[in-house]
């Protein structure tokens, strides 16, 4: 309703826009009869009174006799503009810029802003260009020209290079008579959670999928009130959910966000986020990072650039949330910025914004985060017809990038006071698409017990060393996050008391996202210092120590392992490791042997280097000798040369 009223009160604006464009033309003087003048200031009367068919008349009557009565012709033109004959408006208005006789330059102006209405765009830049070589006087004027002509040249480009748009609605599963909006997933997709308004009550509803498709929606009864339960989102692995709650009893102010988990079978009490979060403004539409420790919302809470903006804040080492910052004024403008979603890649961030160069009243843009430059890109606009002269709503986008889900009324009419939003999707174009992302599930256990544990695990970026993804395990042990293609990561799964775990994944940018990774991780204890079983342990194996081609040269890429490494020798000082080296089958068994040695010999040096002792250190190699995996594929020899250590008397 708010939105409906908003566009009328533009509406009427814009009426009464195009007649003080016209309003604006100058009268001249004419050999017009007393009679015929009058009834052209009748006509003016008629217009201002909105009586449009009765000024047509006497201007018509006015325009038989007096044919090159500028002004008549003018004011005709702006009510066939008004009553949307644009056909007709366009001819008058070129009858007048035709006929060779001095006219006002607001005529082109006027017929740009027709031009404008037909989505003709580059013909209403190029009025304005005529406008603006008219030397008008009026400085205000003359940069609404400027502004104008800029816009109506980004939507001619726009309309003449559209990206593919083919949105499918949702099946009757999601959507029904009622209004479904604000679909949110989680990170594989299994999940999805909207908003259905049933006679202006708002409610939470989730659907499984099923064989490739989503399953009768359910209402999420536990969170349901008889107050509104707005815009949300799902954690990665849809055990959280974030969501707008309003006119609440525990909220700070209007509308405060809340959170819930999912945990033996249901979803516990909805938690109002606090005050570091929650203002007495409004928050609202939350996104959750992949690794679910940085969250972005909208709010109109002071400190920002316009009326709405998005904000940020991370859980830090007390997952405790932090201090909301603002995005910046690369997201934020002095408009309404809002609706963010951030991408299971990690640095593209997707919103709409009424504030920016668009196609109409809400477009929607992308930013994308640079951590070379530790800033957000200037946002890009994802064009159209994804875009239109409409408002467009915010969009959830699939972890592989290839498919967004939003809701739309674009089934109905667009002046059906009954018409309802759906919820639809649609394959994005690869020119908007985010980085393409996979992800990483798996079940954290102690080696010993096979008993789920509580552990933090980290994915690291191998080129830049840092912390891309940081999570931790569900009460069952059990983890999932997202890994952005085309790059190297180590993941590391990390408990006070045990020994660290560490895995490698290289993502090609070619690789397939729809295929996802499940790990079975059981940390070994570390054990007391009197433990006689050590031998019961297995190695582990340094899964991201890398070295030069037949060389016993450590790659940069090693140094984060080896950090890793160091850090929990210095937290328990009483435990001696055995570091081994071992290699695959090309080359002469003795020159591996030698290679296997210096290898382990490297990595020991580096955590001498690192303070370690150099009398906790011992290291071996065994060359060729213990292979894991067969030496007849490049996978298999891969798997053979690796670096171990265990934990020795």
């Amino acid at each position: 309703m708010i939105e409906l009223l908003r566009k009328s009160v533009l509406a009427t604006f814009y009426v009464l826009f195009i007649m003080a464009c016209a309003g604006a033309q100058k009268t001249v003087d004419t050999t017009a009869d007393s009679k015929s003048l009058a009834k052209y200031e009748q006509a003016k009367k008629e217009i201002r009174a909105g009586k449009y068919t009765q000024a047509l008349k006497l201007l018509d009557e006015v325009l038989k006799k007096y044919p090159d009565f500028k002004d008549a012709r003018i004011r005709k033109a702006t009510v066939l503009h008004l009553t949307k004959d644009y056909t007709g408006a366009v001819s008058t208005y070129l009858h007048v810029i035709q006929s060779g006789q001095a006219f006002d330059p607001e005529v082109y102006f006027s017929l740009a802003l027709l031009y404008q209405d037909m989505k003709l765009y580059g013909e209403a830049a190029a009025m304005l260009d005529s406008f603006l070589l008219q030397g008008v006087a009026d400085t205000k004027r003359v940069m609404r020209a400027e502004e104008l002509r800029m816009i109506n040249r980004f939507r001619d480009n726009a309309v003449k290079h559209p990206v593919a748009y083919n949105p499918v609605k949702l099946s009757s599963n999601i959507n029904t008579e009622y209004s479904e909006y604000t679909p949110s997933l989680s990170i594989d997709g299994k999940k999805l959670v909207f908003t259905r308004r049933v006679n202006g009550q708002e409610d939470l509803y989730i659907s499984t999928m099923d064989k490739g498709e989503y399953g009768p929606a359910l209402p999420i009864s536990e969170l349901n009130t008889h107050r509104n339960e707005g815009a949300h989102c799902l954690s990665a692995d849809g055990s959280i959910i974030i969501f707008t709650g309003c006119d609440r009893s525990d909220s700070y102010g209007g509308c405060d966000l809340y959170y819930a988990v999912y945990e033996n079978g249901g979803w516990s009490k909805a938690i109002n986020m606090g005050k570091r979060v929650n203002t007495p403004a409004y928050e609202s539409q939350p996104s959750l990072s992949a690794d679910g420790r940085t969250l972005f919302f909208s709010s109109n809470r002071t400190g920002g650039y316009g009326m709405k903006d998005i904000w940020i804040t991370h859980l830090d080492e007390d997952n405790r949330w932090s201090a909301p910052y603002n995005a910046g004024p690369m997201i934020n403008t002095e408009g309404n910025d809002e609706t963010p979603f951030i991408h299971a890649d990690g640095s593209t961030l997707y919103f709409r914004s009424d504030g920016r160069l668009g196609m109409g009243d809400y477009d929607i843009y992308y930013s994308k985060w640079s951590d070379a430059g530790n800033s957000w890109s200037e946002a890009v606009n994802l064009g159209y017809p994804v875009n239109t002269e409409y408002s467009e709503g915010g969009l959830t986008v699939s972890a592989d990038g290839q498919k967004a889900f939003f809701a739309s009324d674009q089934a109905y009419d667009r002046n059906d006071v009954k018409a309802n939003l759906d919820i639809y999707s649609f394959d994005m174009d690869a020119s908007i698409r985010p980085i393409p992302a996979t992800y990483v599930k798996g079940r954290v256990t102690d080696f010993s017990t096979g008993k789920a544990l509580a552990a933090t695990v980290q994915i690291v970026n191998l080129a830049t060393g840092k912390t891309q993804y940081k999570t931790r395990t569900t009460a069952g042990g059990t983890f999932i996050t997202g890994m952005a293609l085309g790059y190297d990561y180590a993941c590391y799964a990390e408990k006070d008391g045990y020994l660290f775990y560490s895995h490698h994944f290289t993502l090609s940018k070619s690789q397939n996202p729809e295929v996802f990774f499940e790990l079975e991780i059981a940390l070994v204890p570390i054990p007391p210092k009197k433990d006689t079983l050590l031998h019961t342990f297995e190695p582990v194996v340094l899964q991201n120590i890398f070295f030069e081609s037949g060389q016993a040269v450590l790659l940069p890429a090693s140094y984060t392992e080896i950090d890793r490494l160091a850090a929990m020798l210095m937290s328990h000082p009483e435990l001696k490791i055995t570091i081994t080296g071992h290699t695959d089958n090309v080359g002469a068994a003795q020159d591996n042997l030698v290679l296997s040695e210096k290898r382990a010999k490297a990595v020991a040096d580096a955590l001498v280097e690192r303070g370690i002792l150099k009398e906790r250190i011992q290291t071996e190699g065994k060359g060729e000798s213990r292979p894991v995996a067969t030496n007849d594929t490049p996978e298999g020899r891969q798997q053979n040369r690796r670096t171990e250590f265990r934990i020795r008397k």
